[in-house]
């Protein structure tokens, strides 16, 4: 492994969602009210819920009826997903320290 300098956080909007969704008596509005403080996580997980990959018959336009049609799962997934191509994707660190190449070794792993 090279050596890190620089050793990113994963955003605190995501880690709160981890935590949620790993409890059993979280609600959908406890969890609203975080993602709802995310722009960039609300987005997608409407963009996400609107996708041929869900397919529903009308459009979900909220991110409460998004959250109730996709599930906790995979609400958390979304959050994690993003925050990981966030934390990754600045070119001058990944070139830097070896973040990607330390990032694929994990993944391979």
């Amino acid at each position: 492994m090279s050596k890190i300098d620089y050793l990113p956080t994963i955003p605190v909007t995501a880690q709160e969602v981890l935590k949620l969704a790993d409890n059993e008596l979280a609600s959908v509005v406890t969890l609203w009210k975080i993602i709802d403080k995310d722009v960039s996580i609300s987005a997608k997980i409407l963009n996400v819920t609107n996708s041929a990959y869900f397919w529903f018959s009308a459009t979900v336009k909220t991110l409460n009826e998004a959250i109730l049609r996709i599930g906790f799962l995979n609400v958390k997934n979304i959050a994690f997903g993003l925050s990981l191509m966030t934390v990754f994707s600045d070119e001058k660190r990944q070139k830097s320290n070896g973040l990607r190449e330390d990032f694929r070794t994990l993944c391979i792993c």
